[in-house]
């Protein structure tokens, strides 16, 4: 089996996220089809009710696809066991409803949801703002490798 990544690696950063709102990362889409198998996240503040979500971008919206169940989380490095179906160029998403996970607040491409609360619809993807951070959630999928 082979895995590529998708979001950004998830390591301690200088500043971190707000609870209450879902965000996408547009920094790193996924590059093939397969099984999205964990998750890696650095939590700065014990979060709870956190959700990592995939998004379809189908040209008009950001479809959702799906997310894991709600699980709260210490601070630090953490991962987290999933099997969520990914095509290529899906997103990665995440919400939470307390505390906060690191990122760098310039330098990357995310979007937010403009009403706070938790995606879990199909979008316009003009409902959702830009930022320009570089999260710390980061996901594995894993595809099958034809044999040489």
């Amino acid at each position: 089996m082979a895995y590529r990544n998708i979001g950004n690696s998830a390591i301690d950063r200088p500043a971190m996220d707000n609870s209450g709102w879902t965000y996408l990362d547009l920094n790193v889409l996924a590059q093939i089809r397969g099984i999205l198998k964990s998750i890696e996240v650095y939590v700065a503040i014990a979060v709870s009710g956190l959700k990592v979500k995939i998004f379809r971008d189908d040209g008009t919206n950001y479809v959702f696809i799906g997310e894991t169940a709600a699980i709260a989380l210490a601070v630090g490095l953490q991962t987290i066991p999933v099997w969520i179906p990914v095509e290529k160029g899906d997103l990665i998403g995440w919400f939470h409803s307390a505390g906060a996970l690191d990122w760098t607040d310039t330098g990357g491409i995310a979007k937010y949801y403009t009403a706070s609360g938790d995606v879990t619809i199909t979008t316009l993807k003009t409902a959702w703002s830009n930022t320009t951070v570089i999260t710390s959630v980061e996901g594995k999928i894993f595809t099958r490798v034809a044999p040489l």
